[in-house]
């Protein structure tokens, strides 16, 4: 009798297969949850990364125009409509290399700001290049324009067609005073530039994402 009560003792400490099937389900249904919040975070931290991206980006186009600004006397640079009183998004300039006998000041090559449409996009509403931007362009500096050693320097690229928050309407929508205005723009007021740049991409989550810098810069009076 002892014998059977210490084998039935040993039949009730394990666990059946049942109880082993559930445990597993269990155990399955934990390490789901887990993975699932653990795929959330990831998605959440790119999602929020994307718009700081953009950002750095669009500071660091802004930064090294003003440096390209900088040494730009306030006579050797001329819109590429000087009647608009809206802003361009394409201005040319010379660089002021010195001072000549008569007293009058010496500019050297002509060189251009402007936005250009990337070269794989067409003007068709269409994302030609399936980066998930539709008719985006480029701000290009090119140096020498027209001359001898002419060379382009793209400062930024996933620059939108239209500024952030400007529709296609013949209206200023964001406010800034300027009328469907391209996601580069410059307005100059005497001797003060503005640059504006909008630059935009694809978030973590398939929305787009758009980040706009804006700065300004008051060019020489002199040498």
């Amino acid at each position: 009798m002892k014998r059977n009560k210490h084998i039935r003792g040993n039949r009730r400490s394990g666990m059946t297969l049942v109880e082993i099937m559930i445990a597993m389900g269990i155990g399955s249904v934990l390490l789901g949850s887990l993975v699932s919040v653990t795929q959330s975070s990831q998605d959440a931290y790119q999602s929020s990364l994307r718009p700081l991206e953009l950002e750095t980006r669009a500071r660091r186009a802004v930064a090294d125009i003003v440096d390209e600004l900088k040494g730009i006397n306030v006579l050797s640079m001329w819109d590429e409509d000087p009647t608009s009183v809206f802003g361009v998004n394409r201005m040319k300039y010379r660089h002021v290399t010195g001072i000549d006998a008569n007293g009058a000041l010496v500019s050297g090559v002509e060189n251009r700001l402007q936005w250009m449409r990337d070269p794989q996009e067409l003007d068709d509403d269409i994302d030609n290049d399936g980066d998930g931007l539709i008719d985006e362009g480029r701000v290009v500096l090119t140096r020498d324009e027209g001359g001898p050693s002419e060379r382009q320097v793209v400062l930024c690229h996933g620059v939108p067609e239209l500024m952030e928050g400007e529709l296609d309407n013949v209206a200023d929508d964001n406010g800034n005073g300027m009328v469907d205005e391209t996601g580069f723009m410059l307005r100059r007021e005497n001797a003060l530039v503005t640059v504006w740049i909008t630059v935009e991409g694809m978030g973590g989550d398939g929305r787009l994402v758009q980040r706009s810098v804006e700065t300004s810069v008051r060019l020489r009076n002199g040498l």
